[in-house]
């Protein structure tokens, strides 16, 4: 997906491109099914609307969480799993990446402990606090960067290569389902080889991309102003904090 009218129902585009994720997902789940029979699989739909797999044609053999809202979002469920798996990701705001952006136009960046983080690192982080470290992650070539800095053990398939924000130079989908559900069967075969450093309290910054947004997001009185456009907050608590970030999205997005 190169476009927001291939991510964005109704949209004929959008309808080729969801049967294509849920495609790559049965690819996973194939994969995850070889390496175990009997493993019970979960697939927490977390696009948009969070109402994108075309649940008609997902594996018969797993269930799906569709949806919103979530309290823990798109890694609801992560709380009951022994590890999970990122199918269709797409790299953190301000890099370079195809689409990339975290969870919503009015972020810029988000700090956890000092170290920016996308969706990706964020949802890892939380998962692994919850008991289920990431055995893999798809997405392009600047999704695997960002995952190999942060997890350099934990596999990852780049099924296309971004050549700007909204071009991409990709592979043909069977072997791009070829190659997720290899990785999907090798990643469950030798389980997690990461570990995430998640100790003491969090310092999260949210930088917001203007002052207005951060006017909006700087209500709660937990939440306090420490630049133009960026509101902070710190926490013992992983999943408070993984909280604390989804409602800044919420305000700072929410009509003024």
């Amino acid at each position: 997906m190169v476009a927001s009218e291939e991510l964005r129902a109704g949209n004929a585009e959008y309808e080729t491109a969801r049967r294509l994720m849920t495609e790559e997902v049965n690819a996973a789940v194939r994969g995850l099914r070889a390496a175990n029979g009997s493993a019970d699989i979960v697939v927490a739909d977390s696009h948009g609307t969070y109402r994108n797999v075309l649940i008609d044609q997902l594996d018969p053999t797993t269930r799906l969480l569709r949806g919103r809202p979530r309290t823990l979002a798109m890694i609801q469920g992560a709380e009951h799993a022994d590890a999970v798996v990122f199918i269709g990701y797409h790299g953190r705001a301000g890099l370079s990446g195809l689409l990339c952006h975290t969870f919503h136009d009015v972020i810029r960046d988000i700090r956890w402990n000092g170290r920016s983080l996308g969706e990706a690192g964020l949802n890892a982080t939380v998962a692994y606090h919850l008991g289920a470290p990431l055995l893999l992650a798809t997405g392009d070539d600047a999704l695997a960067a960002e995952i190999r800095e942060l997890m350099p053990r934990t596999r990852t398939v780049s099924v296309k290569r971004a050549v700007s924000a909204f071009a991409a130079e990709s592979l043909h989908p069977s072997i791009a389902r070829e190659r997720i559900e290899s990785a999907a069967r090798a990643a469950l075969e030798e389980g997690a080889n990461d570990v995430l450093d998640i100790s003491g309290p969090v310092a999260l910054e949210v930088e917001l991309a203007s002052p207005g947004q951060a006017d909006q997001a700087a209500l709660p009185p937990s939440l306090k102003r420490v630049g133009p456009a960026t509101v902070a907050t710190e926490t013992d608590d992983v999943v408070q904090a993984y909280r604390w970030v989804r409602t800044i999205v919420a305000l700072a997005s929410a009509p003024s």
